[in-house]
């Protein structure tokens, strides 16, 4: 009996632990729950399972109570309270808005409701949201929508902003990546969005709150065209849905506003894309939130007031400023820079950096020379990235070398005294790499001596880092001269600096041409006997840097390099990304033969499946495209696989993508999986392009004799 008593003692205290599974920490963190407590919710957990089972929501209303009573409803997990919450929306919420919700259950509804939609199940909320918005309960909807934003986990800053629905991007954050490839058309944040869109209405008909409708909007899931054009298209009324329309559309800017970095990141796509039309449109949405006539901009953060709720900022000025030269709309670039005196920006140092640098980026070296001489005109002094950037223009053009080792003699005079190592090295980086561009080693050894020599005194001059060995060690690894680069690694530790993933990336790539077949184990070695433990990320630097050298034996070892880490533990297993990232690379400047490339292709996908990985849409979008390139073997029935799987999936297929897919399957001669794609384009309110007039028209033509011909959208 006496074993018995410490067997059921000790399987209460085994319970607790075992809440941690339902906790949804809600307003507050877990906190450690009693025996007699967990004993109590195991016990109702139970009875609400088959309450449920039996569609028994009175009963399940009364155990929610007896949770609620003892703070126990935090532990329930997001399975049960959604649950809940929808035999709560099908039993008790009135189908007819004119009906009253009943009053007994309506703080027991909002309290579910709530809760489901903290722990990633909006639904319930959704519904009772459009429920108070067809009765024009205005003030109920704002109050419950600050409820569950204050118990909702706080926002990522980095939530995709930068990223196009269908781009293919090359940064490598590969830890962040899960969280950044956040599925915004999962049916949970759908219902987020529609929370915000109704909340945003009802500010919108109460006192046409637009400084609400930003806070809503600012802390809400990224919205797309299908999620608001399908929203708008349930609103009866015109001049509200014209209102609204206009609202959320100056909303959305407003919220790429209040996260300036990932909007600079995304305009920079945009100029390296070429996405000029784009581009426009958002810089005339700036202008106009600037100097419309109903203002929600502020040219300068200090100039954010009750009015003016966002602001552009030095960042976002210099980002567009990149993006219209990257572009090559030099006309676009020049209006932004007299637009800048218009609103009273000053033009900064860092715009002056960001217009040379453009300038170099573009081999145009005498319009660099001039915007440095320019500056100086208008009494900016140029600091030390001001030197970087026109010294590393200057050293594309050998004739000018000579200028540019005036400049860089007059950084040293003038400005390096009076600026920090931190500071000053960029500039001698810049200039060692322009000598070692043309060849002109022993003057770039000079630079490197002087740096050396002031590490190992101590000086409070320049000294050397490990990107000054990472450039002279690519260097002499670009020439297959492992003697050198082992010499500098030598260096490098007797001087007790850090290596980085390049470091090593140059290392193997240094000992791959130089024939060594086990380059990738000595480099791995290398990192251990110094002492570095490699992280996922070291490893999936390195296969990305390897793949940038487009040739077989550096194939090979990235190949193998996979194969280690999906023999490794879970810290350093692959995750999508870093398969993703690989077939990125791969196909950014196509070199494989086609056939060897659809290959790796299907490799990767095999191990995507083993591992039980659902790829993301960014993965899909990227073999679709390259399964349609010509000559790939069996390209359209792959293509078409996997434009299938997304249905599967539930994810939103981009525009842009089923317009690759419409020609893929035009050229391929598929005239009924083009006919079902023109469907797909129908039906998501596509906007009409001349791309997709002239795509429809190609395979109306190759289907009007059979009569079935699709209609433009």
């Amino acid at each position: 009996m006496l074993l018995r008593a410490r067997l059921v003692v000790a399987a209460a205290r085994w319970r607790v632990p075992i809440l941690a599974r339902h906790a949804q920490s809600l307003s507050k963190p877990a906190v450690r729950v009693p025996d007699h407590n967990a004993n109590i919710f195991n016990d109702t957990l139970q009875q609400i399972q088959l309450s449920l089972s039996k569609r028994d929501l009175p009963a399940v209303l009364e155990f929610w109570k007896t949770l609620k009573e003892r703070d126990l409803h935090r532990l329930l997990s997001s399975t049960y309270l959604a649950r809940i919450s929808v035999l709560l929306v099908e039993e008790i919420l009135p189908k007819n808005p004119r009906d009253d919700l009943p009053a007994p259950h309506r703080d027991v509804f909002e309290q579910i409701a709530l809760a489901s939609a903290a722990s990633k199940s909006p639904a319930a909320l959704e519904a009772l949201l459009r429920y108070h918005l067809a009765r024009r309960e205005l003030d109920t909807i704002i109050s419950l929508h600050d409820q569950f934003r204050s118990i909702s986990e706080a926002p990522i800053e980095n939530d995709g902003v930068e990223q196009d629905e269908d781009s293919e991007d090359s940064e490598q954050d590969f830890y962040a990546y899960q969280q950044s490839n956040y599925n915004t058309s999962s049916p949970s944040t759908v219902s987020e969005i529609n929370i915000a869109l109704i909340t945003t209405t009802a500010y919108l008909l109460h006192h046409k709150d637009f400084k609400g409708a930003v806070g809503v909007i600012r802390n809400a899931p990224r919205l797309h065209h299908y999620t608001v054009k399908e929203f708008l298209s349930k609103i009866d009324d015109e001049d509200l849905r014209a209102s609204l329309d206009s609202w959320l559309t100056r909303l959305q800017y407003a919220r790429m506003l209040d996260r300036p970095k990932s909007y600079a990141i995304h305009l920079r796509k945009m100029g390296s894309s070429k996405n000029v039309s784009a581009l426009v449109i958002h810089y005339n949405a700036m202008v106009d939130g600037i100097d419309g006539p109903d203002p929600y901009i502020a040219a300068d953060p200090s100039r954010i007031n009750e009015k003016r709720l966002v602001a552009m900022n030095e960042r976002l000025w210099t980002a567009f400023l990149s993006a219209f030269l990257a572009a090559g709309v030099r006309e676009r670039a020049e209006h932004l820079w007299v637009d800048l005196g218009r609103f009273r920006v000053p033009h900064t140092a860092p715009m002056w950096n960001a217009l040379i640098d453009a300038f170099r980026e573009q081999g145009q070296t005498e319009s660099a020379y001039q915007t440095y001489l320019q500056m100086q005109k208008e009494g900016v002094k140029p600091g030390p990235l001001t030197y970087r950037a026109i010294i590393a223009a200057l050293m594309i053009d050998k004739r000018r070398l000579d200028m540019a080792w005036r400049l860089f003699k007059e950084f040293q005079d003038k400005l390096q005294p009076h600026v920090e190592s931190i500071h000053a090295i960029p500039v001698y980086n810049s200039y060692l790499q322009g000598l070692l561009n043309h060849g002109m080693l022993e003057q770039a050894l000079d630079i490197f001596d002087f740096l050396e020599t002031n590490l190992k005194e101590q000086r409070p001059a320049p000294r050397l880092d490990i990107v000054t060995f990472n450039m002279l060690m690519s260097y002499f690894a670009r020439r297959s001269d492992l003697k050198n680069v082992s010499l500098l690694l030598n260096k490098l530790v007797e001087l007790s600096l850090t290596p980085d993933v390049f470091t090593f990336s140059v290392m193997m790539s240094a000992l791959i041409k130089a024939g060594n077949m086990d380059a990738t184990e000595r480099v791995f070695r290398l990192m251990e006997s110094m002492g570095i433990q490699p992280t996922m990320v070291t490893y999936a630097t390195i296969i990305v840097e390897l793949l940038r050298e487009r040739e077989d034996k550096f194939l090979a070892e990235a190949l193998k390099i996979l194969d280690s880490m999906e023999g490794k533990g879970n810290d350093l297993s692959p995750n999508l990304m870093v398969y993703e990232a690989f077939l990125v690379e791969l196909w950014r400047v196509p070199w494989l033969p086609i056939d060897q490339g659809a290959m790796i292709v299907a490799d990767i996908l095999s191990r995507t499946k083993r591992r039980r990985m659902s790829i993301s849409l960014n993965m899909f979008s990227l073999i679709i495209r390259v399964a349609l390139t010509e000559g790939y073997p069996d390209g359209v029935e792959l293509a078409w696989k996997l434009y299938k799987e997304l249905g599967k999936h539930k994810y939103r297929i981009p525009a842009k993508l089923l317009l690759v897919l419409l020609e893929g399957m035009i050229q391929h001669g598929e005239v009924g999986n083009a006919l079902q794609i023109c469907s797909e384009i129908n039906k998501a309110g596509m906007k009409q392009s001349v791309t997709l007039s002239n795509l429809f028209r190609q395979v109306d033509m190759m289907r009007r004799a059979r009569g079935r011909v699709p209609k433009h959208p």
